[in-house]
């Protein structure tokens, strides 16, 4: 897979590295990767916030232009998730949530972004590293790098980890390209989702074009979009 090729950029704190590189592409500067120490405004998918400490989390974010009007952007925020889960070890769950032990330790959030007549994927990163506690509502469900393994890393050596292993993925053109490595590490079946509509389902198995099969009481559904349950 190819990786972003314009520079790198390291800001000291930012709201949110998915608004900061952006900005930078609006300027036409040559920015492909924004990462920072710290994020106070970060946000998921459905604009959950993403908020740690001071170098706790890798944060950050990259512009493929080169899969620019990508027919199935959401592959490429899956082939980032794999590399990242290739790159430290962890699980995966669809479509988006790395997980280590059963908890979730990292997702990625994929925004297109209109830029002179193209979408480009937006890729966002946050995994969590060194936090050595979280809040009471999310402590039963998410660990970090640190927590899991007693290893502190600092984000600059975790984005050039990502990096790397983006390097050695298949084109992500079809789920085809992704599915045997991604099947190695995935944690899906068996997993609640709510769907879109409101409704909870279990979900069964990753279809060949990447949506998801799930089960809704006696009813199979194909969804494209699903928030998993931890």
């Amino acid at each position: 897979m190819q990786v972003p090729s314009g520079q790198t950029r390291h800001f000291l704190a930012v709201s949110s590295t998915q608004d900061a590189l952006r900005q930078a592409i609006l300027a036409g500067e040559d920015v492909e990767i924004l990462y920072a120490s710290l994020q106070t405004a970060g946000r998921g998918r459905k604009d959950r916030s993403w908020v740690s400490g001071k170098d706790d989390s890798l944060t950050v974010s990259l512009a493929f232009t080169a899969y620019a009007n990508h027919p199935r952007p959401y592959l490429v925020g899956m082939a980032v998730a794999l590399a990242t889960a290739e790159a430290f070890d962890l699980c995966l769950q669809w479509p988006n949530d790395l997980v280590e032990n059963g908890k979730k330790i990292g997702g990625i959030l994929v925004e297109m972004f209109p830029h002179e007549g193209q979408n480009i994927p937006v890729v966002g990163l946050g995994l969590n590293l060194n936090q050595k506690e979280f809040p009471i509502v999310i402590a039963h469900r998410a660990t970090s790098i640190l927590l899991s393994r007693g290893i502190e890393t600092t984000p600059g050596e975790a984005l050039e980890r990502v990096v790397a292993a983006i390097e050695d993925i298949p084109e992500p053109n079809t789920w085809e390209d992704l599915r045997k490595r991604w099947m190695e590490r995935d944690e899906t079946a068996g997993k609640p989702f709510r769907l879109e509509d409101g409704s909870v389902g279990v979900a069964q198995s990753i279809h060949d074009d990447g949506s998801l099969s799930i089960r809704v009481n006696a009813e199979y559904r194909t969804v494209y979009a699903a928030d998993a349950w931890f």
